[in-house]
């Protein structure tokens, strides 16, 4: 989540506990899924921009980022899911 576990100390974390696992086989990142759009112009707001992450989500590059620095960490097998 955007804000929240999107920072270095918690994908340190989330890269240790994927290791420490015994049965962990991989860390998946998920972005923002699109499924709030229709409620979006129901109440009048602006539609989002292609590839842009809204409210607490990740827009493509921050979860290609994160994947990016997980997998420096040393994380199992980052992927966006």
């Amino acid at each position: 989540v955007k804000g929240c576990n999107l920072r270095e100390d918690h994908l340190v974390g989330i890269a240790r506990l994927s290791r420490d696992l015994e049965h962990c086989e991989a860390v998946q990142v998920m972005g923002y899924h699109r499924l709030g759009a229709s409620k979006r112009e129901r109440l009048g707001l602006p539609p989002e921009e292609a590839g842009e992450a809204s409210g607490l989500g990740l827009a493509e590059e921050e979860a290609n980022a994160a994947v990016e620095r997980l997998r420096e960490l040393g994380a199992r097998n980052p992927e966006r899911s």
